[in-house]
């Protein structure tokens, strides 16, 4: 998922402009470069002022200064990963496209205190919120995830940040049975299994009433299951004090929060985007 450059946009906005323009004197040495890169539509080397350099065009810039704005900086770039660090804690891809949730600002995910706690990641992607949740410092992470691709991105990123002891990685797509399920898709990006695409691959699946009946040591619940998030109505026992939920299709937003809030939660929903988040807290384990 790329971010839209602001510099490409027909802005009015003056100030705005300036703005971006004090991103790329921020964030890099090499400002007249960047300039190029996007008026000429090419790779020029880049220096930025952490100081990693490369030869990169203006959309992966664009990308780095995004992520610089969110506390990540690129230190290597090979023909296999983009490697970022926060400091502490390392990220690393295969593509920009598996950046994730590590751009958004600001982070709907972090709307709880993750101090001490087990996190369940239904979604999972390339380990994106897992290293999140780490950088929030929670204790540990249950993270489900069908994608092959994925879970090695997941498998790597918890081993460079050698966090193999507080991760459990499930190689499941969570839905309403086990067995297997068939997804539509163009590739394995943001968004798969959301839209219908020009192949088709079966991956095997998970109840999310198993999941949620294997889950009594789980204080937070985050769901980011593209559609999938539909099925958490089928389930009586809904046992986890705090869930935030991202929901893909307007028209489970009213039923998701009806639902939460007779299982006694209150329950908060707001619009990002194209989606919806919604963060629902057990009443008598309230302590937001």
């Amino acid at each position: 998922m790329f971010l839209i450059p602001p510099i490409l946009i027909k802005e009015e906005d003056t100030l705005a402009k300036i703005n971006d323009f004090y991103r790329i004197i921020k964030y890099t040495k090499t400002p007249l470069n960047c300039i190029l890169a996007y008026a000429l539509n090419r790779k020029e080397r880049i220096k930025f002022r952490w100081g990693f350099s490369g030869n990169f065009d203006w959309r992966s810039t664009w990308f780095f200064i995004a992520l610089a704005d969110m506390g990540w900086y690129l230190y290597d770039r090979d023909k296999n990963f983009f490697k970022f660090t926060d400091g502490k804690l390392k990220f690393a891809v295969s593509s920009l496209s598996k950046v994730g949730a590590l751009i958004e600002k600001p982070n709907p995910y972090h709307c709880f205190d993750y101090r001490n706690a087990v996190v369940l990641d239904i979604g999972a992607f390339s380990g994106d919120t897992l290293v999140l949740f780490f950088k929030w410092r929670a204790k540990k992470v249950i993270a489900y995830e069908p994608v092959a691709e994925n879970i090695k991105l997941i498998k790597l990123n918890t081993q460079i940040n050698k966090l193999e002891d507080k991760v459990t990685v499930m190689p499941y797509a969570v839905s309403n049975r086990s067995g297997y399920i068939e997804f539509d898709y163009d590739d394995f990006g943001v968004g798969f299994g959301l839209k219908l695409g020009k192949y088709k691959i079966k991956l095997p699946s998970i109840s999310v009433k198993e999941v949620l009946s294997r889950a009594e040591e789980v204080d937070i619940a985050k769901v980011d299951c593209e559609g999938y998030e539909k099925h958490l109505l089928e389930v009586s026992d809904i046992r986890i004090p705090k869930w935030i939920i991202e929901v893909h299709h307007a028209h489970l937003l009213p039923s998701l929060v009806n639902y939460f809030k007779n299982k006694g939660f209150d329950v908060y929903a707001k619009q990002h985007g194209n989606v919806f988040t919604i963060r629902a807290i057990l009443k008598r384990n309230k302590t937001e």
